[in-house]
């Protein structure tokens, strides 16, 4: 992995926005599960901070704040953090805001947690708490930040804001990439669709720590088809949070980049995956000598989906036992397309022709209701309600029926009227629909 150093570096050269979006992920998407953040606890404030009247133009702006009914979230890249802290705690009481929780946040390396305010010498969560009468107070630095950027969880968020490329995992795009440029496949032997899905069924998170082995005759073809299915599946780029900022719980998918580096002593350690279920690929696994050496595994709470060619699984699967006592479940990837029987067809058919008899049906209803209502306006929000009720649809599926009828010379639309082509026909079905109680005078 990256030295610890890389990252310190990047930490102590960042700047406010930066650290400020790179804190806002870590906490938002669980790296600090302990501390029991709801992502409906925290608001992006984005630097806005009406309290000291400052705005995302304010000159020297060098903190945001973060905060939703009793949490309070400090982000700084100041170095003296604890000066930063006390004041940040006597605007809080100043304002009269009730915390239960509050979090401070900082790049620098704090070393001792004891702080100086006017009180004298004490730690600075428990200056919180009698501060501000609060339950839990926390302070991550820079050590508790390293933890979490050497996590694959989160290397898409040093990536993204420190600059430090992954050496050991990549995404799933980035994955995507390699296979394209190293094992170029023009065309399918087998159905890409029918493999996604057997992709769907099979790549999932297995009882009791069991360990995927996935293998195909053509191995160039299964690589290329894993890719096409992961760069859909994982989604690795800023769509982390959706419109309202809430965090779109999604699961993540790290891929060894192999063959391109054969790194040794590279390990995965003690990953936690309660938020982010992570799958972990480890592709080539055939052509790795000596697993044990290449890929250590210790408490891993990620599945793990191993890929090799057919022929190698028995082999692969040996290896694997030497660094897990896990159950392994091998899966050979089909290469025949499904056979369609006598019986599937007729099936086929027959759901094909439900669908049509009750597109049939809504269109004759349709037709008795527009006879019963002339002059139908669309205009009328009165009738048209009355219509989606008796045919038990949206606007959005009425206004297709109405579209679908006109152009099919059933209905016809002069100004904003609709009426019927064939009047005689939409009476005789008005009364056959009330004969065989569809529709009651008392509904229409």
């Amino acid at each position: 992995m990256q030295p610890d150093k890389l990252i310190i570096d990047a930490l102590n050269t960042i700047d406010q926005a930066t650290f400020e979006k790179l804190a806002r992920r870590l906490l938002y998407y669980g790296a600090f599960e302990h501390l029991g953040i709801e992502q409906r606890e925290l608001l992006y404030a984005f630097g806005i901070n009406i309290e000291k009247n400052k705005t995302r133009g304010s000159k020297g702006r060098v903190d945001v704040e973060n905060s939703s009914g009793s949490l309070k979230v400090e982000i700084s890249t100041r170095e003296d953090w604890d000066k930063k802290l006390i004041q940040d705690i006597k605007d809080i009481k100043k304002n009269g805001i009730i915390v239960d929780k509050f979090i401070f946040c900082t790049n620098r390396k704090i070393g001792s947690l004891n702080i100086k305010p006017k009180c004298g010498k004490i730690d600075a969560r428990q200056y919180c708490k009698n501060e501000l009468k609060c339950k839990i107070a926390e302070i991550i630095g820079q050590q508790e930040l390293l933890l979490p950027l050497t996590d694959p969880r989160f290397f898409y968020i040093r990536r993204d804001y420190l600059e430090i490329e992954d050496d050991f995992f990549v995404s799933a795009g980035q994955f995507y990439n390699i296979i394209k440029s190293n094992y170029p496949v023009k065309s399918f032997l087998i159905n890409q669709g029918e493999i996604f899905q057997v992709f769907d069924d099979k790549i999932k998170f297995l009882p009791n720590n069991q360990i995927l082995l996935l293998h195909l005759n053509n191995y160039e073809e299964l690589l290329n088809l894993l890719a096409e299915w992961a760069i859909i599946k994982f989604k690795f780029d800023e769509n982390y949070f959706n419109d309202n900022g809430e965090v779109r719980k999604i699961d993540a998918g790290a891929f060894i980049r192999w063959p391109l580096n054969t790194v040794k002593d590279s390990y995965l350690d003690e990953v936690k995956t309660e938020k982010a279920r992570l799958f972990i690929f480890i592709w080539g696994a055939h052509l790795i000598n000596n697993i044990s050496e290449y890929l250590q595994l210790k408490g891993t709470d990620g599945q793990l989906v191993f890929i090799c060619q057919s022929g190698q699984e028995d082999k692969v699967g040996a290896e694997i036992k030497k660094i897990t006592s896990c159950n392994i479940q091998i899966v050979k990837i089909p290469t025949k397309l499904a056979i369609i029987t006598e019986e599937n067809r007729k099936k086929h058919d027959k759901k094909i022709k439900q669908i049509q008899e009750t597109e049939r049906q809504l269109i004759l209803k349709y037709e008795a209701l527009v006879y019963y209502y002339f002059p139908y306006r669309k205009t009328s929000s009165e009738i048209t309600d009355k219509i989606k009720i008796l045919l038990s649809i949206n606007a959005d599926r009425l206004e297709i029926l109405t579209q679908t009828t006109i152009n099919s010379n059933i209905l016809q639309l002069t100004g904003d009227i609709l009426s019927l082509q064939d009047n005689a026909m939409g009476r005789k079905l008005l009364e056959d629909f009330i004969n065989d109680g569809t529709f009651s005078i008392e509904q229409l």
